[in-house]
């Protein structure tokens, strides 16, 4: 056996790739017919219940991503708690908070930062796989030692993958060490975060490889780049005599998205390795899935404010092409204070950045949208506001809502229309806001007697007309209903077409707080309930399909409830941001922190849960009304601000942050526009 071939077996231990999107883009999916289905999840589950610890950790990988995450947190919890040895407790915590116990995520943290070397490369291996480095001080600690190059590897794919670019260029760096075994982890670890540039590199280094283990590694890395001389090699290599190699192959087939490798996976179903026969059926069932789109996040303060009167709320941005530097998208935040009585909000307020993020000026108090006096000593003001960008009129527009407060802060509701859809413009060329106007609806005395388009994700039509959901209820009624109002729009002036579907639940205050998109052919609705969060789709943006409550793809409730939920939408993905419950987060209000983002298989309306990511933090106190809006083709943005009204942080960390969480596509979203 060689020297390399010895170090394959460690780097077994460490092949897994978490959500790949890198080879075509295109949503190809095999099928699955219930037999072979079966037969793929006998072989995890007997994978899984095996002797053998590190492919029984594989199965119970390959069991979450198929979407059994309950029946593996049930089965790894109590191993977790016997087990004694630091690298055996990383591979069980990894795969326990890939199922959606973040608790785990503690056992990696104290094991990467404790005394004991033994641990250390599978605690940073296994934080990379989940994303999550904790505050980041023992990864960059690992990261900038040099006695061990595979835990510098390791530390620096973790630290890449939450955001760290300059991290990235060490992995490359380490491409080119002498020894194969750690040249052949630089190379799959490539493959994970590296893209169309590291191809030429691969190759390069493929002209020195003659042992054909790491020849594997980097030719599968090839594959999942998407380049074709790689994905021919890892077909030929499902039929290696070497065990090792075709146990690769067999794992990246999926990554790869390799479909027409189907009836090469379902041979291996029955091949004498059992690691084999478990990454085989991993991949069979990973490529019935729905395409698994990459992206990796990161999280940096705009504004930090600590005042006893009040705090920022309802950050919400909005991107307009073409007005930023260098030609790229200039960003405009809108904001407002939210002040010491509940739900009671200042005038509008905005930032803007012309560098993506990077400097800000504001927030600028707008006058034409500041509060203005109404009858007995009321005022009138705007707010849950959302902007977006009008690319028939190159112009945002801002739609919230019209509500009446008492002297005392309180909100009015005696009086038809106070509470409707308020919206104003900016214009980027003039840099000026007009004054709110009112839309103008039928049946304000019934129906319409209270409308609020708050918190909501609207749409612009290939037509230029609008559609935008709203809740509302009449003037007796004490439960809101949701629709989608068709309205047109000339640059200035907003006018009702029609509505949609009359969406009600006789459950705490109905349906309220929806969030519309559109992937692909077709239109999504989320919707905000006291007790669960729903959803919904249609082809018109109008007429929908039953309501159904969210849940992840094993079938369990997604846990967000009684606060907003929005949407992210990629040309190659559709995408939920939401809060809920079951994030070691019980003792935030509401459980509204941390935020998460996730994939959400279309077909199905569920969230997949192996593709969750915490993208906000929680640091003691929940978030607020929150937006998520695409920027450019390879960013998407998620804004909040922590709900703390003192002069003091709080003792978890909170200290009245105005969060911009960003979430970086491995592949371009060909849906945003960037003139």
């Amino acid at each position: 056996m060689t020297a390399y071939a010895r170090a394959g077996r460690v780097l077994a231990i460490l092949i897994h790739v978490f959500a790949m999107g890198f080879a075509s883009g295109a949503d190809d999916r095999i099928s699955l017919d219930p037999a072979l289905r079966e037969k793929c999840l006998k072989v995890l589950r007997a994978g899984m219940a095996g002797e053998e610890f590190w492919p029984a950790i594989h199965a119970a990988e390959a069991l979450t991503l198929a979407g059994h995450q309950q029946e593996v947190i049930a089965f790894l919890t109590p191993k977790l708690n016997s087990e004694t040895d630091d690298q055996r407790r990383c591979g069980i915590a990894r795969e326990l908070v890939r199922a959606g116990d973040r608790s785990a995520r503690n056992v990696m943290w104290g094991i990467l930062a404790g005394d004991k070397p033994h641990g250390h490369i599978h605690a940073a291996e296994s934080l990379f796989k989940v994303a999550d480095i904790g505050d980041g001080q023992a990864m960059r600690r690992a990261y900038v030692q040099n006695e061990n190059p595979i835990l510098k590897l390791m530390a620096a794919a973790a630290l890449t993958r939450v955001g760290d670019d300059s991290a990235r260029q060490t992995v490359r760096e380490l491409l080119q060490h002498p020894e194969a075994k750690y040249y052949a982890i630089a190379a799959w670890v490539l493959g994970q975060i590296g893209d169309s540039t590291d191809i030429p590199r691969l190759k390069k280094e493929m002209e020195r490889v003659g042992d054909p283990v790491p020849r594997a590694n980097l030719e599968h890395a090839l594959a999942i780049l998407g380049d074709e001389s790689g994905q021919k090699a890892l077909e030929r290599n499902l039929k290696s005599d070497q065990d090792i190699v075709r146990t690769y192959a067999a794992t990246f087939a999926g990554d790869a998205r390799l479909v027409n490798l189907k009836q090469g996976l379902v041979d291996l179903l029955d091949d004498r390795v059992a690691d084999v026969r478990i990454r085989a059926a991993q991949s069979l069932l990973v490529l019935a899935a729905p395409v698994i789109l990459h992206y990796r996040v990161q999280a940096a303060p705009v504004i930090q404010e600590l005042n006893s009167k009040f705090c920022w709320f309802h950050p919400r941005v909005a991107a307009m092409p073409g007005f930023g530097k260098g030609e790229q998208p200039a960003v405009v935040m809108t904001i407002q204070k939210h002040l010491s009585a509940n739900d009671h909000y200042s005038g509008l307020y905005y930032l803007r950045t012309d560098d993506l993020g990077h400097t800000w000026t504001g927030p600028t108090e707008i006058p034409e949208l500041a509060w203005q006096a109404g009858d007995n000593g009321e005022t009138i003001a705007v707010c849950d506001v959302t902007p977006g960008w009008l690319t028939h009129h190159r112009k945002v527009l801002a739609i919230g809502v019209k509500l009446r407060y008492s002297r005392q802060g309180d909100q009015l509701l005696d009086k038809p229309r106070s509470h409707e859809c308020a919206y104003a413009v900016f214009d980027p060329v003039t840099n000026r806001w007009s004054p709110w106007k009112m839309l103008a609806l039928p049946q304000t005395e019934e129906k319409f007697f209270l409308v609020a388009p708050g918190c909501v994700q609207w749409l612009e039509q290939a037509d230029g007309s609008l559609l935008v959901p709203i809740y509302y209820r009449d003037a007796k009624g004490t439960q809101y209903a949701t629709t989608v109002l068709h309205c047109s729009f000339d640059g200035s002036e907003m006018r009702y077409v029609k509505h949609g579907d009359e969406l009600a639940l006789s459950e705490g205050r109905g349906f309220y707080e929806p969030s519309l998109t559109r992937y692909q052919d077709r239109l999504f609705l989320t919707i905000r309930n006291d007790t669960h969060a729903y959803v919904t789709a249609s082809r018109d943006g109008l007429h929908f399909d039953p309501v159904k409550t969210w849940t992840f793809d094993d079938g369990q409730d997604l846990g967000s409830y009684n606060t907003q939920a929005h949407w992210l939408t990629h040309s190659n993905g559709l995408f939920l941001t939401y809060t809920r419950r079951g994030a070691d987060n019980d003792h935030i209000f509401r459980h509204r922190a941390p935020i998460f983002v996730a994939q959400v298989d279309p077909d199905s309306l569920q969230v997949i849960r192996a593709t969750e990511r915490a993208i906000l933090p929680e640091r003691g106190v929940m978030l607020g009304n929150f937006g998520a809006a695409a920027i450019t083709p390879n960013e998407s943005w998620v804004t909040d601000s922590e709900f703390l009204v003192s002069d003091k942080p709080h003792p978890h960390g909170a200290d009245g942050t105005t969060w911009l969480g960003r979430v970086f596509w491995s592949s371009p979203n060909r849906d945003v526009p960037t003139k």
